[in-house]
């Protein structure tokens, strides 16, 4: 697959349910969302369609929410949405079913913005809920987008292939949040919350530590050598998880 379309699936499979988790911990914003229709964007060669829709009161995403949705975005092709994402044109979406009237596309882009400001590391955040929200946002966001990677880049797919059912485990002291990867041939799935039993875990000494080496404000050789990040068991998997990471930053 080419890298572009590549990127594009990481989005789809990241961007909205990493969405539906923020909006879901902002009251405020699960108000807006309430006066929102149901967001979609299709991807006519590959014949699928990503939907973002309040249901019942609750955000959700996925597929086949709804039937009918109110605002449509039709892309060529995974390729096209790459290159769209990187502000680069090839073609502009078509745009079905909105009018002048449906605030929809407002609403998500204000909440896309909101989710951008917590996660971006060079916006200080001076509550401590807000600094455990990020870390917490972070996290889910790297495990929903190396499911995506481990299934779509052939190298990740050849070296999970020898490996089934082992689990390696990222979590930040002292309660967490954390999130586990399962790893199966060919790919891995990924659980939020802690395992009863990893065969490896790679632990953060705090929040704090952890926000400032997604920021890049600590080394992180450093950090291993003073002990602010802790490394237990099959050193094999916590390579596997860092060359997981490693090609998802390549991507993006």
């Amino acid at each position: 697959m080419k890298t572009e379309s590549v990127r594009a699936q990481i989005f789809l499979e990241t961007f909205f349910p990493l969405l539906e988790s923020f909006v879901m911990e902002r009251q405020g914003l699960m108000i807006l969302a309430c006066g929102m229709r149901t967001f979609q964007i299709e991807l006519e060669d590959e014949k699928l369609a990503y939907q973002l829709a309040v249901v019942d009161g609750v955000l959700k995403s996925g597929v086949d929410i709804v039937e009918e949705p109110s605002l449509v975005l039709r892309f060529k092709n995974l390729e096209q949405l790459g290159f769209f994402l990187r502000g680069k044109m090839m073609g502009l979406p078509q745009v079905k079913r909105w009018s002048f009237n449906d605030f929809t596309c407002a609403t998500v882009a204000s909440m896309s913005a909101f989710l951008g400001m917590t996660l971006h590391p060079s916006i200080p955040l001076l509550v401590e809920s807000n600094k455990r929200l990020r870390a917490k946002l972070l996290l889910h966001a790297a495990s929903y987008a190396m499911e995506a990677v481990a299934r779509l880049d052939d190298e990740v797919h050849s070296v999970c292939q020898e490996v089934d059912g082992d689990v390696a485990q990222i979590s930040i002291l002292p309660s967490g949040p954390s999130i586990h990867v399962i790893f199966r041939p060919g790919r891995i799935v990924t659980r939020r919350g802690a395992h009863p039993a990893p065969d490896a875990i790679i632990q953060f000494e705090n929040i704090a530590i952890f926000n400032d080496l997604v920021s890049q404000k600590l080394n992180p050789l450093n950090t291993y050598f003073q002990r602010k990040v802790w490394i237990e068991g099959e050193s094999v998997l916590v390579l596997m998880v860092a060359f997981l990471l490693q090609k998802l930053m390549e991507y993006l």
